[in-house]
């Protein structure tokens, strides 16, 4: 079964952009970890309020604010950034005890629950036959992805926490058209039926001198949206078997995506000159044992 193709929100984007880069990344399994720091003060801002759902709201806030000190050490400890790290780590516990007065006695939603992760078997009619890592046979590809919350008010909702500096219009203009909300959908609509109601994006914003810390907007996908999203996955899963057929093909990088700054690019240029390009391979990503894969 390793040779079905895993559908995950980022490794679609990283298939339809560079072909060279998702062979590498996700059949090689060769990649970096990603050590950015706004990368780690979003994972850990998800990583307190996950704490802070799971206990229906109810945990003190100091135990919040230790567990996402805690995350932030932990997550930056061999990072060059260390400097920054305390003046995010104050910005953060400021944001996240904003964000709980905030939202603490006016929430009245349900938890379901939080950071589920998911794995839809879909057979070639795009049938979902299950959510389960045991693989049936008849599994053509997977969707996979993590659901940050799940409520229920006067229907069954998925919550998305996204942190952000933008401005709320631009943000949620760009996130009404993430395909990232069509996989919740998808999971969704198979989990809970007439009862799922839509995706909520739960907005946190970056910037704390800003008054708006939270802003929140619902998205709701029609049955043709959302069927029209898991044929184009069925499409991407044929293509990429039958270019898995020729490697040469797949590992050719598609030519509307500018590779310049692509990381594997001197990879890439040493692969196409005949030359020993996993040596290079192993040179890159020699601390490659440290990356946590999805």
């Amino acid at each position: 079964m390793d040779d079905i193709l895993v559908q995950s929100h980022h490794s679609k984007q990283t298939l339809n952009r560079c072909k060279f880069k998702y062979w590498i990344h996700y059949d090689l399994r060769k990649r970096k970890p990603r050590n950015n720091i706004n990368f780690i003060f979003g994972e850990s801002i998800h990583s307190a309020l996950e704490l802070y759902y799971s206990s229906n709201r109810k945990e003190d806030f100091d135990e919040i604010s230790k567990h996402f000190q805690l995350k932030m050490m932990v997550q930056s400890d061999d990072m060059i950034l260390n400097n920054e790290i305390e003046v995010w780590t104050k910005n953060g516990i400021s944001l996240l005890s904003r964000y709980i007065q905030k939202t603490r006695d006016i929430e009245n939603f349900k938890v379901i629950g939080t950071e589920h992760s998911f794995n839809l078997c879909i057979n070639k009619e795009g049938q979902i036959l299950c959510d389960s890592k045991d693989i049936p046979e008849e599994t053509f590809t997977i969707l996979a992805g993590k659901v940050d919350l799940i409520v229920e008010s006067d229907g069954i909702y998925v919550v998305d926490h996204k942190t952000t500096s933008q401005k709320i219009d631009n943000f949620m203009n760009q996130f009404a058209i993430d395909e990232q909300l069509l996989d919740y959908s998808i999971w969704g609509r198979w989990k809970y039926g007439d009862k799922f109601k839509g995706v909520m994006v739960n907005g946190i914003n970056k910037d704390i001198s800003s008054p708006n810390t939270i802003f929140r907007r619902w998205f709701a996908f029609t049955d043709y949206e959302i069927d029209y999203a898991l044929e184009s996955y069925l499409d991407s899963a044929q293509e990429y078997y039958i270019l898995r057929q020729a490697p040469h093909l797949l590992q050719q990088r598609q030519i509307q995506f500018d590779c310049q700054w692509c990381e594997e690019l001197d990879i890439s240029l040493a692969y196409r000159k005949g030359e020993d390009f996993h040596k290079l391979l192993d040179l890159y990503y020699e601390d490659i044992g440290k990356f946590d894969w999805e």
